[in-house]
């Protein structure tokens, strides 16, 4: 006779293994971005309808230019979430170029994120509302809470494996403190790369690569050629192969 309780074990531990986020089978993308998409417009058409009304009553009281003067407030939070929510939007469809499977820790993550969003439109009515009608101290508190949303959904793009996360800023800095701002005019009026700047000390003399967002190897490739590209048209001196040398590496690091 099978054994019913061994059975049962391996029943649990399949179950188990199901849900393990790195047993979960990948998956293609398409879902989870229509899904997505489907979201954000629906919470800026929510937001709109919620902050943008019109009383016909009170503009018969005022007169229409004082009446819409009236729900600054509404229109303030509207303006604001609407860009806040828009970037979202563009860095999502953005992000999501370079991913061509999505397992469950992603599909979770990616949740997490939309679950702020779709409180967004709350938020921003409580702001719009204090303004309006509440004593500067709630006023705060209702901007603290606009900004607690704002935070949640920035946090939600982090990387969701820790050893997918970067503990480190790759900063470029001239052998001389010359400035570095022709090269990354050059980069970025030509070729369409952004740059970022140098901080603290080196501030003006440097620049910095890829160290927000979505980040391979590959990509930084790409961006050193630019560099290497760039310095050789504005005949700045400099070590020349980086590129090259940058390509035999990761031919050697990833085998076919």
């Amino acid at each position: 006779m099978p054994d019913r309780g061994s059975h049962s074990s391996q029943a649990a531990k399949s179950r188990a293994g199901r849900w393990n986020l790195r047993n979960e089978t990948a998956r293609d993308t398409d879902r989870i971005e229509a899904f997505s998409d489907a979201v954000i417009a629906i919470m800026l058409t929510l937001l709109a309808l919620e902050l943008l009304r019109f009383d016909v009553g009170r503009v018969k009281e005022v007169g229409l230019m004082p009446a819409l003067g009236e729900n600054w407030p509404s229109y303030f939070a509207f303006g604001l979430t609407f860009m806040v929510i828009g970037q979202i939007w563009i860095t999502h469809h953005n992000l999501w170029r370079y991913i061509e499977r999505v397992d469950q820790g992603i599909a979770i993550l990616n949740l997490l994120l939309l679950g702020f969003v779709a409180i967004t439109p709350f938020a921003a009515q409580v702001l719009a509302q204090s303004l309006a009608q509440l004593p500067i101290g709630e006023q705060r508190h209702a901007a603290a809470f606009y900004s607690a949303v704002m935070l949640g959904q920035a946090i939600a793009f982090n990387a969701s494996e820790v050893e997918e996360r970067s503990n480190t800023v790759t900063a470029i800095v001239t052998r001389n403190g010359e400035s570095a701002q022709p090269l990354v005019d050059y980069c970025r009026e030509k070729c369409g790369v952004v740059l970022g700047r140098s901080l603290g000390q080196s501030e003006g003399k440097g620049f910095r690569i890829a160290h927000m967002g979505h980040v391979n190897a590959p990509m930084i490739l790409g961006t050193l050629s630019v560099v290497e590209m760039a310095l050789g048209a504005l005949g700045l001196p400099h070590g020349k192969g980086g590129a090259q040398a940058a390509v035999e590496f990761l031919a050697k690091s990833v085998p076919a």
